[in-house]
């Protein structure tokens, strides 16, 4: 059950919705920020170790 408090915490509040449509990859997203940094490494897979490792957890 929500407070009066709450509510009243809810509505001065400012909400961003964002709708994508499609397939999104390796996204970042800021809102509402200032001076603000993000980074983001995105690095290959090795298909052979992650082979092994699934190989290894249906053994299991």
């Amino acid at each position: 059950m929500e407070s009066f408090e709450d509510t009243k915490t809810a509505n001065e509040r400012n909400y961003t919705t964002n709708i994508f449509n499609g397939n999104v990859l390796n996204s970042q997203i800021h809102q509402n920020t200032s001076n603000s940094t993000q980074t983001m490494n995105i690095e290959q897979i090795d298909i052979e170790k992650a082979e092994k490792l699934l190989q290894l957890i249906k053994e299991e």
